[in-house]
């Protein structure tokens, strides 16, 4: 990943969330897709929703956004490169990971967290454990997209009561994700197991 890419301020990102991996049911791309059909349903379309990546449910995707009428709304746009995914991820208001499936430690929510993006995850394996209402982005139940519009809301309303989870994020990350702190972590074990 770029070290080159920065910090980017809220009132700098662009009005996006980002899905960034693979089009399949297993990491909830139609939950995503069933929610932002509700989240559009409102009125809500100030806020563009990119998903990036390739799989079985491309076809599938596709066809729901045409049938629903969820376009400029929603946009697909395939594989993209990881270091083009990683400059979208530091520029976009939040990226969702609406996974049904244990995940055992995703790299793309530190990926996030190092750009101080939050992140709406599923409430399930760790995602649960690393997304933090309030301070890295918001949970919600996996099965339900009702629960994944009232994430979407509660980002955006944070953002417009001046809460910034973007820069409490990115403390985050500084507190406990960068290699130094993680040195200092793995120093630690090694000294208590030596004594």
């Amino acid at each position: 990943m770029s070290r080159l890419i920065n910090y980017i301020r809220s009132e700098n990102r662009k009005q996006q969330i980002i899905f960034a991996g693979r089009i399949d049911k297993t990491k909830g791309i139609d939950k995503l897709l069933t929610a932002w059909k509700t989240y559009s349903t409102y009125g809500r379309q100030t806020v563009q929703l990119i998903i990036c990546g390739t799989g079985p449910e491309e076809e599938w995707c596709n066809e729901y956004i045409i049938s629903n009428k969820l376009e400029p709304s929603v946009k697909m746009i395939g594989y993209v490169e990881n270091q083009k995914v990683t400059q979208m991820i530091a520029e976009s208001l939040a990226l969702i990971l609406p996974t049904q499936w244990y995940e055992g430690f995703p790299m793309t929510i530190v990926e996030a967290y190092r750009y101080g993006t939050p992140v709406l995850g599923s409430r399930i394996g760790n995602v649960d454990n690393l997304v933090i209402d309030d301070v890295t982005g918001y949970g919600f139940d996996y099965k339900s997209s009702e629960s994944i519009v009232e994430s979407i809301v509660r980002l955006l309303e944070a953002k417009k009561q001046g809460k910034d989870l973007y820069q409490s994020t990115f403390q985050f990350y500084q507190e406990y994700y960068t290699a130094e702190e993680n040195f200092k972590i793995l120093s630690n074990i090694y000294q208590q197991i030596t004594k």
